[in-house]
């Protein structure tokens, strides 16, 4: 716990590090506190892995020389300016809300998508740079999600498993601390809107929704990233004014990291595109920042392209079929199969096959008697949530004909998510979406309203930390106490000793937690190998 602990406070150090480091690069002066610029930091130093993974692997060497890069930023770049910002936001909610944050890293177990495809991919990416027709090894390996490589980015080799927990925490603790940080300086005025409110709700959901860092994934911190964008576009004023090419930035930064993340976030392009054109700042698409986003976007594409064959996995349609490491049977297997298995084919008592099943909207009513118990929770929740700031607050009726949002954005930003989630109706990946539909409804409803901040938010916020505390704390006790994670493993089955094997003169594992590569025998699918231009290794038929 002690290493964990450690290694919290490094990742922070490094992550606000690499977003101070941008921000100088690019001249960037806009107020963000050093949460934001932490978190900004974190999905640079994401990006960067990205790019990087095209020469090197993301072994231990990268986040060591990472740390000493800063040390020395830090040393010619006045040091204690940073480090008096930090201080004066680490007020007692941030101080109780690391606590519980520690407490989880402590108590978590582990993502049954760990023990599937993620920690496989993120051992391998520790060892080897990006492989041509990667996806024969596993054919989850195509998803190629952002956060795996920021996660590969991150794993100490002695430490490998706790280090997952410890970048969930991360991500978690910082969304947290911008919300409440917003929260410390807005509670003196007189009156705040309703966005502030909604502000306050999102951050009540979270604490009380996401208790366990086992169920991360790449589901929760792709809505995290996902909540801060929107609290970032409202109080911006995306709707109402053009914003500087500095906001644009970050904002499409951020959006296109939890595309790279989890396609189905794509919609959320929708409100910087949007603001672009409205006020018609194609000056935008002239600058170092935008010519920083096409290189990141080429890094995205070319590694989706070395690794399946595809622009975007598993889209058959994006794919180049006449490439010699392409696995097109994989590609339509799985795309089928994980339609099939998200619509609750396997509670389906009837005749139909998988086919018919997820056609002409045949699956609602299984998927619907499913999940109705964790759809009705989360919304509900949702609800609650938004409830209880503006029950405890006092309220004010003021007529505004302003409008806070703009009903186009949103219209279609609604319709897409909700496209996307037929196609895959998951209600764990679509936290966002369901928020943000309240959250419009809310705004809609008190835009009129204003309010006034009491006492009784902090202690609303420190009952639902103490909740999310007394959660963990209870897991803690059930495990007397013990943070075995190899252990862990051994006891779940998970773990098997990998075993060495080649095609022609490539070496790889099958196995799990030792360096392993591929999970099944590779030459049962009677493949090639050979070297390509710079040194990349080619799997292929």
């Amino acid at each position: 716990m002690i290493l964990a602990t450690i290694h919290f406070f490094l990742f922070f150090t490094i992550c606000f590090g690499n977003g101070s480091i941008l921000f100088s690069i690019l001249n960037i002066k806009e107020r963000f506190n050093v949460y934001e610029i932490t978190l900004i930091g974190l999905i640079i130093t994401g990006l960067i892995a990205q790019l990087l993974n095209f020469f090197i692997p993301l072994n231990n060497s990268l986040i060591i020389s990472n740390f000493f890069i800063i040390i020395l930023f830090f040393t010619f770049n006045n040091f204690i300016k940073f480090k008096d910002i930090f201080i004066r936001k680490f007020n007692k909610i941030i101080i109780l809300l690391l606590i519980v944050i520690l407490f989880n890293i402590w108590c978590s177990d582990f993502h049954d998508d760990l023990n599937h495809y993620h920690y496989s991919y993120i051992l391998n990416t520790d060892y080897t740079k990006y492989i041509f027709g990667y996806n024969f090894f596993h054919n989850h390996y195509g998803f190629s999600s952002g956060w795996l490589i920021l996660q590969s980015y991150f794993n100490f080799d002695y430490s490998r498993l706790q280090d997952i927990h410890v970048i969930n925490a991360l991500i978690l603790f910082l969304v947290l601390c911008v919300f409440i940080s917003h929260f410390n300086e807005i509670k003196k005025k007189e009156n705040i809107k309703i966005l502030d409110i909604i502000f306050f709700s999102i951050l009540l959901f979270v604490i009380l929704k996401y208790t366990r860092l086992k169920e991360f994934g790449l589901d929760k911190p792709a809505t995290l990233i996902f909540f801060y964008i929107i609290f970032l576009s409202f109080k911006n004023e995306i709707f109402d004014k053009k914003l500087n090419n500095a906001n644009l930035f970050i904002i499409l930064l951020l959006s296109f990291f939890i595309i790279y993340i989890k396609i189905i976030y794509i919609p959320i392009l929708i409100l910087p595109v949007l603001n672009i054109l409205k006020f018609k700042n194609y000056g935008f698409l002239f600058t170092k920042y935008c010519n920083i986003l096409i290189l990141v976007n080429i890094s995205y594409f070319a590694k989706n392209i070395i690794i399946s064959g595809c622009l975007v996995y598993p889209v058959q349609q994006l794919c180049f079929e006449n490439l010699t490491w392409i696995n097109l049977n994989s590609i339509q297997e799985l795309g089928i199969g994980i339609e099939v298995f998200n619509k609750s084919y396997s509670n389906y008592n009837g005749s139909l096959s998988k086919i018919e099943y997820i056609q002409n909207f045949n699956w609602i009513a299984t998927w619907f008697l499913r999940n109705f118990k964790e759809f009705t929770n989360i919304i509900l929740l949702i609800i609650l949530c938004f409830l209880i700031p503006v029950l405890i607050s006092k309220r004010k009726y003021k007529k505004s004909n302003k409008d806070i949002i703009n009903l186009t954005s949103v219209l279609i930003f609604c319709f897409l998510s909700f496209i996307l989630f037929l196609k895959s109706p998951v209600i764990r990946m679509y936290h966002h979406f369901f928020v943000f539909i309240i959250l419009v409804c809310s705004i809609y409803l008190f835009k009129n309203f204003t309010f006034k901040i009491n006492k009784k938010f902090i202690f609303i916020l420190t009952i639902a930390l103490v909740f999310n505390f007394s959660k963990n704390f209870i897991r803690i006790h059930k495990a007397d106490y013990n943070n075995d994670h190899f252990g862990k493993i051994v006891q779940l089955g998970w773990y098997t000793k990998s075993i060495k094997s080649n095609i022609g003169q490539f070496e790889y594992y099958i196995g799990w937690y030792d360096k392993a590569v591929a999970g099944q025998d590779l030459n049962e699918l009677k493949l090639k190998y050979r070297k390509t231009l710079l040194n990349y290794d080619m799997i292929y038929k």
